[in-house]
């Protein structure tokens, strides 16, 4: 049986404002933002992996989305881990950005070529942009067990725009 899984219902379980959660914590400012920002992230990547293995029109697209499920699992669970060593409370349901929940929501209405275009041109920007975050974030943060962690993670994210790249160039998406 083919479990659907309802975005804006995945996303609105994600309700909870992080900024409720800051106070009080006993990480620095830094790494209480990278470590909630990366919360966010896996979350994201998680739930749209979840629809490009039921939206995707291509086999490479689907796969691709069940990587980044199991991928965005792992570091969601060792951000956690994380969090709790680093006195960081991370609220269970994290909340995304309106413009993240509106591109999850485009994303359910599209299937095959056209999902597939768009969810890995997304995939191609936001892994170039969370590959800067986490080289910034590798070198500004203090804290050893967060910055290591960060850079642990980078060639994780490295691989996942090698593999965006490949499947783009397959679909012949513009990478320019």
């Amino acid at each position: 049986m083919k479990r659907t899984v309802s975005v804006a219902g995945a996303f609105s379980i994600l309700a909870i404002s992080i900024a409720a959660y800051a106070a009080n914590e006993t990480a620095a400012p830094k790494e209480r933002e990278f470590l909630l920002k990366a919360a966010q992230g896996q979350k994201a990547e998680i739930a749209l992996g979840q629809l490009a293995t039921e939206h995707a029109g291509s086999n490479k697209v689907k796969d691709f989305g069940r990587q980044m499920i199991d991928d965005h699992a792992k570091a969601n669970e060792q951000v956690k881990q994380l969090a709790s060593k680093e006195g960081v409370t991370l609220p269970k349901d994290v909340e995304l950005p309106a413009a993240q929940q509106e591109r999850a929501q485009r994303f359910q209405q599209l299937s095959g070529k056209e999902f597939d275009r768009a969810y890995m041109d997304y995939m191609l920007r936001e892994h170039t942009k969370d590959i800067h975050e986490f080289e910034e974030g590798a070198s500004r943060i203090k804290d050893p067990d967060v910055r290591q962690w960060a850079s642990k993670t980078l060639p994780i994210l490295k691989s996942h725009l090698t593999m965006a790249r490949s499947i783009a160039e397959d679909l012949g998406i513009d990478m320019r």
